[in-house]
Order: C-alpha cells, then structure tokens, then sequence
C-alpha cells in the first residue's frame, strides 16, 4: 500500500474571510448590569490566514462592530505550547456621540441620553503570553480631541467632564 499526501511543511497559509452577525442578542449578566441588556446587534467581519506548519494565526483587520461602531484588531496568535498573542485593538478617529449610541442604553444607564462633541482615536498594543502570564503588556493610547459636553444624562450631572482631560493607567502602583 502507499499513502500520497503533503507533509505540514508543503501546506501554505490557508486564508479565511469571516463575516458573522448576532442580531437581536440579550446578555444578563448581574456583573456587567442589574438588567437584562435587549436589542444587541453585533458583527464580526475580516480576515485571517491560518499558518498550519508555523501553528500560527495571522489577524489582519478584523472588526467587530456594534451599531455604528467598529473595533479594529491585527495581529498573531501563536500556538506553538501555551498560546501567545500580540496585536493591536483600535477604534479609528470616530464622534465620540456614535461611540455613546452604540452602547446598549442599559449597559451603562448613567449615560442614556448624553449629547457630545468631539471625536476619540483609540490603539492599545497588547501580549498575552501564557507561558508568562505575569508579561503581560498593555500599552493604550487615547486621544480625545474637541470635546463639548452639549447635554447632560437626565440620570447624572457630568458638567464636571465639560472640558478635555488625561486618564492614566498604572500597573501595580507604578507612576
């Protein structure tokens, strides 16, 4: 008898497009909201080419998206022994009011009904080695340019965030 096939080695990157949407999705979960969360419509769309010799996935520009906005991710994921991921997260400049639509009005209620100006640039550089949980690196880079608060939530007054600012992320303390 004799088996003819290819070896890993002969088998190159094999690409794969995605497009899935969820449409009309409840999500209750007491840690993220005291309500059921209704109406979610949510989209995955991009592509990938999967590396079966180098056991590697390569992310190049998927997005998912809710309403009007729309997460960006590049990167690779590595599955030689315990997997290890490093990529990009990005939302481009985007209106920070589609930003605030786009969230499901009882995820965060305290923000139902906001009116804002301006616009948020988002990327954050991250690796996830499971190897070395302890390397996990975050770097986050936020712009947020032109802000106006032009209405308050009828549930909060947040006339205290009229104006631009600066939110640090520390690890452990570390300044």
């Amino acid at each position: 008898a004799q088996i003819k096939g290819k070896s890993l080695k002969d088998i190159p990157a094999k690409p794969i497009s995605v497009d899935i949407q969820f449409k009309n999705l409840t999500l209750q979960d007491e840690s993220i909201s005291d309500r059921s969360i209704k109406g979610i419509d949510f989209n995955v769309g991009g592509d990938l080419a999967w590396n079966i010799q180098d056991k590697e996935v390569e992310i190049d520009k998927l997005k998912f998206g809710i309403k009007k906005l729309s997460l960006g991710v590049t990167g690779v994921v590595d599955y030689k022994e315990k997997p290890k991921i490093d990529g990009v997260i990005s939302i481009g400049d985007t209106p920070i009011q589609s930003i605030l639509d786009s969230i499901p009005g009882d995820f965060i209620p305290l923000i139902r009904g906001a009116k804002v100006a301006g616009t948020l640039d988002y990327e954050m550089e991250f690796s996830l080695d499971f190897n070395k949980l302890s390397a996990l690196k975050l770097e986050p880079r936020i712009d947020i340019k032109n802000y106006k608060l032009l209405k308050s939530s009828k549930d909060v007054d947040i006339e205290m965030l009229d104006s631009e600012f600066k939110h640090v992320v520390r690890l452990n303390g570390d300044s």
